[in-house]
């Protein structure tokens, strides 16, 4: 006698339940190693920013001195030190050796990426007067360096207000 079995197949559609626990704990530890990482990517971009920012306004504000004591500066437009009277002045004064001509040191003032509550770029930027000290810096007649107003700590350790 020949014996036959009949085997039953079940088509039950779907994740059981430990295929969806595990599909979530995965994707769980995967949300948890990203959301850190692109925060400090982000940080990095904004302390690039600044690096670059405060190059170039820097760079900028030496220009203006080197032209202010070759004495190619229009006279209204020097101060005592030689440095400019503000930052706006960067973008254009007129020369000294004719009135149609401008001496440009920067296209435009640079905006302070930690400083996001202020939109004007000039406002954005602490000053320091030559007169002042670097550990205490203070406005005053003229713009001798510029510092970042954040009260945040870079990743290197030092305060922005130090840069």
């Amino acid at each position: 006698m020949k014996r036959s079995f009949i085997f039953i197949k079940n088509n039950t559609q779907g994740f059981t339940y430990v295929e969806l626990m595990v599909s979530l704990v995965l994707i769980g530890l995967l949300a948890s190693i990203i959301i850190p990482v692109t925060s400090v990517v982000s940080k990095q971009q904004k302390e690039k920013e600044l690096k670059m920012a405060l190059l170039e306004i820097r760079t900028a504000i030496d220009a203006y001195k080197v032209s202010s004591d070759r004495n190619e500066i229009a006279d209204e437009f020097k101060t005592e030190s030689g440095y400019p009277a503000n930052l706006k002045v960067l973008m254009g004064v007129p020369s000294k050796y004719g009135e149609k001509r401008i001496i440009r040191f920067i296209r435009k003032v640079p905006h302070d990426p930690f400083n996001d509550q202020i939109k004007n770029p000039e406002l954005s930027w602490g000053l320091r007067s030559y007169e002042s000290d670097a550990s205490d810096p203070k406005e005053g007649k003229d713009v001798y360096d510029i510092y970042s107003l954040s009260k945040g700590t870079g990743s290197n350790g030092i305060a922005y207000r130090i840069w």
